[in-house]
Order: structure tokens, then sequence, then C-alpha cells
């Protein structure tokens, strides 16, 4: 079973979000070390539970394109990138 393309996104926009945004959040000199830090962390693990969730098959080994319209073929989905981005944010956390 295939899901909607935008829950193979997520992870990459949860991470991308909790960037900027952490970046914006630093700015205010009211916001300490460990705000930032736990700030941090809460993305993480939305973006590690959102990959969890997009991770379909454990047994069979997938790869397609999602939003072929937007971004071209640039971008692939498949049982490599997502089980390598499970351990880059593992590595994170």
């Amino acid at each position: 079973m295939r899901l909607p393309d935008i829950v193979y996104v997520l992870p990459l926009l949860f991470v991308g979000l909790g960037a900027v945004s952490l970046m914006i959040i630093s700015t205010f000199k009211k916001v300490s070390t460990r705000v930032g830090v736990y700030y941090t962390l809460f993305f993480l693990v939305l973006a590690f539970v959102a990959n969890l969730v997009s991770i379909n098959s454990f047994d069979e080994a997938y790869s397609f394109y999602p939003f072929v319209d937007v971004f071209k073929r640039m971008m692939v989905v498949d049982t490599y990138s997502d089980y390598f981005s499970i351990f880059l944010i593992l590595g994170g956390i």
C-alpha cells in the first residue's frame, strides 16, 4: 500500500522547519541554550516518528519519485534513503 506523497516528505519538512525556526528563536536573548536543545530534540523526534510512519514495508524494497510535477524526478524515496535517514536522525538525537 502506497501512502500519499506528503507522508514521505514529512521528515524532511520537519527537520527543515525545525532548523529555520531554531535559527529565528536563537536571535532572542531571552532564549537559553537548554530551550534550544529541547526544541531541537522535539523536531528530531517528530521527524523520526514521521520517518517510521513513512516506512510501509520492512520486507520488500521500493523506490519511487514523490511530487514528480514539482521536483521533476530529482527526489527519490526508496528503502535505502528511509533507513539511512533513520540512522542520521537517531545520531542527531
